[in-house]
Parts: structure tokens; sequence; C-alpha cells
């Protein structure tokens, strides 16, 4: 949607229909997010192409409505509850998180951001949460590992864009 919005200037004008509903899995926009260079930006600036602090590039970014999303303050970091959360070696909700509060007074921001990555985690303040595709680590090794004796790269390094 942001990219029908900001790239072709196409408005959206109420709900798709027939589409489901998406899950909201996303930060709000003010969150930091540290890049290679030491700088940081908030999410909402944040562009396709950027390299992170963990070395991933940014490979797509998302804007959705926040309406009806639970936010909540992880060590604040303002996230969505069913954003998973990697907690004692184990990917679970941030809801389920023992440090997670939910955020009380109506949260009133119009969107909520998320991204993809090619390291498919954003690292904040040393929280380590998953994209938005939600690859999780067995799959993402599986997937590295299949690229890597075919081409000879690991897929999710970017490693080849640099040679």
């Amino acid at each position: 949607i942001a990219f029908l919005q900001i790239n072709l200037g196409i408005q959206q004008v109420g709900v798709i229909p027939g589409l489901p509903d998406v899950p909201r899995m996303c930060f709000d926009k003010n969150t930091p997010i540290l890049l290679a260079d030491n700088t940081t930006k908030p999410f909402y600036n944040i562009c396709i192409g950027d390299v992170l602090s963990d070395g991933g590039i940014v490979t797509a970014i998302l804007q959705l409505d926040a309406r009806h999303t639970i936010m909540h303050d992880l060590h604040g970091v303002i996230v969505s509850g069913n954003h998973c959360v990697k907690h004692d070696n184990k990917w679970i909700q941030v809801s389920e998180h023992p440090q997670s509060k939910i955020i009380e007074r109506y949260y009133n921001e119009p969107y909520i951001y998320c991204m993809n990555t090619t390291t498919k985690q954003i690292i904040i303040d040393g929280i380590t949460f998953i994209d938005w595709d939600e690859i999780y680590d067995d799959v993402k090794d599986t997937f590295d590992n299949i690229y890597a004796n075919e081409y000879g790269v690991v897929a999710s390094s970017f490693d080849y864009i640099h040679e």
C-alpha cells in the first residue's frame, strides 16, 4: 500500500473487498533503527537498501493501518503484541514476553511500520525481532544451505552483491 501511495500516487479509500485482514506485526514510527554507519533513523524514514547494524540490508518497507492494534512496550520499544521476538533463544510473541507491557493509553498513530531484511531479523536496542516474512532460524538455515550448495553463496547474506 505504501508503494502504491508513495510511488504511484494511488490512495486507498476504504477497505479492499475480499481481502483478509492483514496481521499487524509492526513498530511505532519513531522506533530508532541503528544503521551500519552508527547513525539512527526513525522507522518511518528507513529506505530500501539501508544497511542495518547487523549487516542486513532492508529489502522492503511496510506501512500498515494501526487501527485496532494492541501495542506493547518492550524495554522502550513500542511494538505490536503479535510481533515475534527472540527470548531465551526461542521466538515468542511480544505479548508473551515477561517484560512486555500493554500500552494502556489509546495508541492513536495512524500507521505502524515493518520491514524485510536480508538477515530476516530486526535488532533494536539489543532485542532481536523477526522481520515481516517471519522466516524462522531453521527455515532460513535450510534455504541458506540449499542456496550455498547450488550457487556457492548464502542467499540471506547478499555477499555476492559486493563482489
